[in-house]
């Protein structure tokens, strides 16, 4: 697969980045083997019935440096043997959501779809906090 980008490997102005996002052929999701920020979107993909594989970085603190942000989830969006990432699990449920038709009817329910993703990000952002870096073996 070739990556599209411009100046920077991970970011595209391209004509072809729209095209690849509006009309995928199939989808890669990197992410961890644990559900935590990437089941929402394994669960979208599998739900629609969407060409998908799920990959698991091998080394990440080599991997890292080659993603957006140095964080996964990033979805890579295949057309055309080229291939386009995004990263950042909102904007990922996001474009899922209006791709797979998971995005409501008007934009009243897309507002309250969103609504109750971010309510939930939240959630998972509070128990990140408070259950999960309150570990001895992981704060320490």
């Amino acid at each position: 697969m070739s990556p599209i980008h411009n100046q920077s490997p991970h970011f595209s102005r391209d004509e072809d980045a729209a095209e690849i996002m509006a009309h995928p052929d199939s989808f890669r999701l990197s992410y961890f083997p644990i559900f935590g920020l990437g089941q929402t979107i394994r669960d979208m993909l599998t739900f629609a019935g969407a060409k998908w594989e799920d990959n698991q970085p091998g080394d990440w603190m080599a991997e890292k440096t080659m993603t957006p942000f140095a964080c996964l989830p990033i979805l890579y969006i295949r057309k055309d043997n080229k291939e386009l990432m995004i990263s950042e699990c909102t904007p990922i449920e996001h474009y899922l959501a209006r791709q797979l038709g998971f995005l409501g009817k008007n934009q009243y329910e897309e507002t309250l779809i969103m609504s109750f993703q971010n309510s939930s990000g939240s959630l998972m952002s509070t128990f990140g906090t408070f259950v999960v870096w309150n570990q001895p073996e992981v704060r320490d």
